[in-house]
């Protein structure tokens, strides 16, 4: 047997799980996409350990209502952007 830098390697640079098969994306905005969007986060509930799982609950429950404030956040400015656009559009001083 001779030893080789492995760059002359053919073989697959994985071994597929033979109990696992890989599936097609699910299309965009269906419910089977956000399925499996959902599914991916909330398997980091299940550690097995009561306590850390009650912890990572929590914690997505906050990051989750981190998001939505954020994005409510980004849009109460693009609001305030498009008020003073229109009220450029218009030749006027908008006071809100």
């Amino acid at each position: 047997m001779s030893l080789t830098s492995g760059n002359d390697y053919k073989g697959p640079l994985y071994a597929p799980h033979p109990d696992i098969t890989m599936t097609e994306p699910k299309p965009y905005g269906t419910p089977e996409f956000y399925e499996e969007l959902f599914a991916d986060i909330m398997a980091d509930v299940g550690t097995g350990l009561p306590e850390r799982d009650e912890e990572v609950a929590e914690a997505m429950m906050a990051g989750f209502e981190k998001a939505l404030i954020g994005w409510l956040n980004y849009h109460e400015t693009c609001i305030k952007s498009y008020k003073e656009l229109h009220a450029r559009f218009l030749g006027i001083s908008r006071i809100d």
